[in-house]
């Protein structure tokens, strides 16, 4: 492939066969889903935040766990270019459902990486996010979604704090995907 690029292979597989593999260890080991998971940046003059949701109890995965807005699974209906899925596509049609965000607010999507969850046994496309919206407009949107109970802004400086300090328990990508936007950052 070309400098920056990277490509995975995959297949299809129903989603009660990822449940499944949750519970048999030797399905586990093949079955590896991919997801993509955003870290989404809203500033003002003076401050950057990041996006936190915390997750339903409804959810039929990760319930009542904090995370970074927005994630999702790539499936077989997730829109494709070029004959490939089009993981910064699906973000947006994401960030749409969980935030009532159109994708005409988005400034710009970075690929920071790919991390692998061993708690959800899932691979992450992880992404940075930044949106033109104000902090104060993102606080007005409506979260019309069964997947989140409430989404709050916490200060980009204060993101790692707020989650080892929090007594509700991230989701484990979310470390991950803090340390891939540091890393980013890094001269």
């Amino acid at each position: 492939g070309s400098k920056g690029r990277a490509m995975i292979r995959g297949g299809y597989v129903p989603y009660r066969f990822h449940l499944a593999a949750q519970e048999i260890e030797t399905l586990c080991e093949k079955l590896h889903p991919l997801g993509v998971s955003g870290i989404t940046i809203v500033s003002d003059s003076e401050t950057e935040y990041v996006i936190v949701g915390k997750r339903s109890s409804s959810t039929a995965h990760l319930s009542d766990r904090l995370e970074l807005v927005p994630s999702g699974a790539l499936d077989s209906k997730s829109p494709k270019r070029e004959n490939a899925l089009d993981f910064k596509a699906k973000l947006l049609e994401e960030l749409e459902e969980e935030l009532g965000c159109s994708a005409s607010k988005v400034r710009d999507i970075q690929c920071l990486g790919l991390i692998f969850d061993s708690e959800s046994n899932i691979y992450d496309v992880c992404c940075r996010v930044h949106l033109d919206h104000s902090p104060s407009e993102i606080e007005n949107l409506s979260n019309n979604n069964d997947e989140y109970d409430w989404i709050t802004l916490v200060p980009m400086s204060e993101s790692i704090q707020f989650f080892r300090e929090s007594e509700l328990q991230s989701t484990s990508s979310t470390f991950g995907l803090l340390r891939l936007l540091e890393f980013s950052r890094t001269p």
